[in-house]
């Protein structure tokens, strides 16, 4: 019951009412949850990438400002609006499109990263790497930034910690569980974790097979 009543308010914040997503995203982190998208660029040296539920567009804009070939696929069509306000007001140029990551709508080894921030359970759906395996040039990765953990001792964070529980720092120990779906896809898949201003972000890189043939 808890699991679908919060899968439909994500839903609400990202469909009907996504003009509310970055002002409910910086309430849960205290603030933080732009910078902890901007903490994982160092990861994503191009040139080229596929943003999967780039949702508001914040990395989309960063990676583009970076001289990144950027490109971006979401379900929300009021997120593609967001975006492209955003991209537009920065006079950069943008492709996105609205569709799955189960059906991705690019030529295959195009890309040399594949990225999604914070995403839903899509991104374990074997269909889900199955196309993001045939998108990624050989020896190209996938990186997710999966959770974040407040560490922070402002009256915020431990707030935060105390009602929003997966907000709290937890062992990966308990979490290798999440590693299985890209290990049986056929991805090498480890965890990173990252700090980040009163934030603990923990990454999943997974590697593609050098030579990524596929049928």
């Amino acid at each position: 019951m808890i699991r679908k009543f919060l899968q439909f308010i994500y839903w609400l914040l990202y469909q009907p009412f996504a003009w509310t997503y970055d002002w409910v995203a910086a309430l849960v982190s205290c603030g933080g949850w732009v910078n902890s998208i901007m903490a994982i660029l160092p990861y994503l040296p191009g040139p080229n990438v596929l943003e999967l539920g780039y949702g508001p567009g914040h990395l989309q804009l960063a990676l583009s400002q970076a001289g990144r070939k950027v490109a971006g696929i979401d379900i929300s069509r009021q997120m593609g609006k967001i975006t492209r306000r955003r991209m537009g007001r920065e006079g950069q140029e943008y492709r996105l499109v609205n569709g799955y990551a189960q059906s991705l709508c690019f030529p295959q080894q195009t890309f040399q990263q594949v990225v999604a921030t914070y995403p839903s359970e899509y991104i374990f759906d074997p269909l889900s790497l199955q196309e993001i395996q045939r998108v990624l040039a050989p020896g190209g990765q996938l990186v997710i930034l999966i959770t974040a953990w407040l560490t922070g001792k402002s009256i915020c964070h431990q707030l935060t910690r105390l009602f929003i529980p997966f907000t709290k720092p937890n062992s990966t120990r308990n979490l290798e569980r999440m590693l299985l779906p890209f290990k049986e896809a056929g991805l090498t898949a480890n965890f990173i974790q990252v700090e980040c201003e009163s934030t603990r972000l923990l990454l999943v890189l997974a590697q593609s097979n050098e030579s990524n043939e596929t049928g």
